[in-house]
């Protein structure tokens, strides 16, 4: 049964979709990170966070198998339980404030921002990521963030391009 969104959703979840499709077949550099903020603008904040999600599980089933014999087990070490505590922190963030979408659709407003901000420096940021070698405990922090927004906002991508791509 669909639920009765109002017209403009329709539009939303289009331009959403799209970004997502563009995001992860590797032309948008982050554009998902958009998506739950659009979404949220028609519907509730765990409403869009909810229908994205089945769709993004298939495309991550379909990088893993692309992607299954090609990873760099030490960054993956690294990042991992930094990950597990930050989504353990994103569903109790979420879970706290389930009931004030507006502080929800804050957090997750000012996430789209930090990204894009993140997105317009990133070519003055390459200088500085060209010659760092990141240390285990920038994979475990930038681990926790990209758990901890994944949960929220399904914008995990950029914290762990940002910890990978100088290497």
């Amino acid at each position: 049964m669909i639920p009765d969104y109002p017209p403009i959703f329709w539009a939303y979840a289009v331009i959403a979709i799209t970004l997502l499709g563009i995001s992860k077949a590797g032309f948008g550099a982050g554009a998902a990170v958009l998506a739950t903020p659009l979404l949220s603008v028609a519907i509730p904040v765990v409403d869009a966070a909810a229908l994205l999600l089945p769709l993004l599980i298939i495309c991550d089933i379909f990088s893993l198998l692309h992607y299954r014999r090609r990873f760099d087990r030490q960054s993956l070490q690294r990042l991992l339980p930094g990950a597990v505590t930050g989504i353990a922190l994103g569903a109790f963030f979420f879970s706290f404030f389930q009931g004030n979408q507006q502080i929800l659709k804050t957090g997750i407003g000012l996430l789209a921002v930090i990204f894009v901000v993140h997105q317009m420096l990133k070519n003055m940021l390459t200088g500085v990521y060209k010659n760092h070698k990141p240390a285990t405990l920038e994979g475990a922090v930038l681990g926790c963030v990209s758990g901890f927004t994944s949960t929220l906002a399904h914008a995990g991508g950029p914290p762990v391009m940002i910890y990978l791509l100088p290497q």
